[in-house]
C-alpha cells in the first residue's frame, strides 16, 4: 500500500492507529477481511511501526499515547488463550496469562530501549547476527516450534522441550538467512526498486 501511495509520517501514524481497530471490527463482521488484515497480530505490527517512527524522529506525546494504546491492545490479544489455543493443544496445559502479559510488555520495552536510548549505539557482533535472524525466525518459529513441542512434550521435561524447540527454530532461521536471504536478498531488492522507480530493467544494470 505504501509503495502505491507513498510513505509519510502522517500516513504511517494513521495506518498504525486505524489498522488494529479496523481489523478488530472485522473479526466480528467479516472473517475474510479479518484474516486479510492479520487481525490477531495487527497491534503488534502497528506498535512496531510506531516504535520505528520514534526511533527515526524522536518521541512525542502523541507517539507515546499511540504506542501505549497498541501495546495494551497487543497484550489483550496475547492473553486471549484457552484450552483450544494452539499452545494448549500442543503442550497439554494453558499458559499463564500473567506470564504472557509480562513477556509481551518486556518485549516491547526491550525494543524501545535498544532503539531509543544509548543502547542503540552498541556494536557487538553477535547482536548483528541475531538481528539478521529476526525475520526468518519470526516466519518459522510458530509452526516449526509448535511442531517440535507437539512431538517432544510427552517424552521430555517442559524446559528441555522448550529449549529444543528454540534451538531448532534458531538453526532453521540461520539456514534461511545464510542460504536464501543472503544470496537472493540483493537481487530481490533491486527487482523491487526497478518495479517501483521504473529504473533500468534486467540486462541493463538491473537484476541479472
Amino acid at each position: 500500500m505504501f509503495l502505491a501511495i507513498g510513505i509519510t509520517r502522517g500516513r504511517v501514524l494513521a495506518v498504525a492507529a486505524l489498522w488494529p481497530l479496523v481489523a478488530a471490527v472485522a473479526q466480528g463482521t467479516s472473517p475474510f477481511v479479518a484474516n486479510l488484515l492479520v487481525a490477531d497480530y495487527a497491534p503488534f505490527f502497528a506498535a512496531g511501526m510506531l516504535l520505528y517512527v520514534a526511533h527515526r524522529e524522536g518521541w512525542t506525546a502523541g507517539l507515546v499515547l499511540l504506542v501505549g494504546v497498541q501495546v495494551a491492545f497487543a497484550v489483550t490479544k496475547a492473553v486471549d488463550v484457552g484450552p483450544e489455543d494452539a499452545a494448549a493443544r500442543n503442550t497439554g496445559s494453558v499458559p499463564s496469562l500473567l506470564v504472557i502479559a509480562a513477556v509481551v510488555l518486556a518485549s516491547f520495552a526491550a525494543v524501545a530501549l535498544v532503539t531509543g536510548t544509548r543502547l542503540q549505539h552498541l556494536r557487538w557482533g553477535w547482536l548483528t547476527t541475531f538481528g539478521l535472524l529476526t525475520y526468518p525466525l519470526y516466519v518459522l518459529h510458530d509452526y516449526w516450534g509448535l511442531f517440535v513441542i507437539s512431538r517432544l512434550h510427552d517424552h521430555l521435561p517442559r524446559v528441555v522441550t522448550a529449549l529444543v524447540a528454540v534451538a531448532v527454530a534458531l538453526v532453521m532461521a540461520w539456514l534461511v538467512q545464510r542460504f536464501v536471504e543472503r544470496p537472493l536478498g540483493p537481487r530481490l531488492r533491486r527487482a523491487v526498486l526497478v518495479t517501483v522507480t521504473g529504473g533500468p530493467r534486467a540486462g541493463r544494470g538491473g537484476v541479472g
